[in-house]
Order: structure tokens, then sequence, then C-alpha cells
């Protein structure tokens, strides 16, 4: 089966979506900004990513070598309330949106 790196894998849908690669034969590396987060699953590699930190992705994506699937359950998704950063999401939601990217380009580099 394909190797697969999942950025977020330590809580909620990467959490799931790790479980589920795992279930279907995959080996997979999880990801998470604590690998510790990861240590119940069953899991090829554990890797620190924190994806609002350019060095840890260009870090993470070189110490997992190749894969074939990337998927990213970051959180990007946190903290979304209207506009574009609306001061209720202490900016995290512009900070998660350059992690996403930044995950995105660091595969596409490979």
């Amino acid at each position: 089966m394909s190797p697969v790196l999942v950025a977020g894998a330590g809580r909620g849908i990467g959490r799931a979506i790790t479980g589920e690669f795992i279930r279907r034969g995959h080996r997979v590396i999880g990801t998470a900004r604590d690998p510790r987060s990861l240590q119940d699953l069953d899991l090829a590699e554990r890797l620190a990513l924190d994806v609002t930190d350019d060095a840890s992705v260009a870090a993470a994506f070189k110490a997992a070598g190749d894969v074939d699937i990337v998927c990213d359950a970051s959180g990007g998704a946190r903290g979304r309330v209207r506009g574009n950063d609306h001061p209720a999401t202490g900016g995290r939601r512009d900070r998660r949106r350059r992690g996403e990217a930044a995950v995105t380009a660091a595969d596409s580099d490979r």
C-alpha cells in the first residue's frame, strides 16, 4: 500500500483519517505539534509538525521521505469566523491558512 503522511494526526478528523489509513494497510507517518499525542496509534513514524512554522514543515517532509499521499488535517477550519481574520479568532485563521499553504507547497516541491 501507499505510504501516507497525515498532518494533524493527533486529534479530530486527522486521527480518524489516520486510523482508517492504518486499517486499510497503508504505511502511515503521523504528524502533530506534539508527537506524544500519537503514541497510541500504530504508525510507521511519528513526527513533530507545526504547520504555522515553515522550518517545521520542511523538516517533517524531509524526515518523512517519499510518500504517495499527503493528507492535511491540521485544523485549518478552526477559528474561521466572519471576514479574513476576525479579532475573535486571535489571528489563528491567517496563521492556519499560511500553514495549509506551507504543507501544500512542501508536498509540491518533492
